[in-house]
């Protein structure tokens, strides 16, 4: 069996997300792995908002929701 030393767990907010999450960290709890937990930003959305004054930037309200959202799962 091939050892298992990270996991990549993409998540859009939802409640599926939230499941997947969860499992990921299992999974990752058991192997001893690294969890690396990303959520991708709509181009389109990303154009948008680039011609917006933004503050904090899109990416960084990202971010920040993906910290909150992994915090509250976790």
């Amino acid at each position: 069996m091939t050892p298992v030393s990270s996991i990549l767990c993409p998540v859009d907010f939802s409640e599926g997300s939230r499941a997947a999450l969860c499992y990921a960290a299992a999974l990752a709890d058991h192997f001893g792995a690294r969890l690396t937990v990303i959520t991708v930003n709509d181009p389109l959305l990303s154009k948008a908002a680039a011609m917006e004054i933004l503050d904090p930037p899109l990416a960084a309200q990202s971010e920040a929701e993906l910290r909150r959202f992994s915090d509250d799962v976790l």
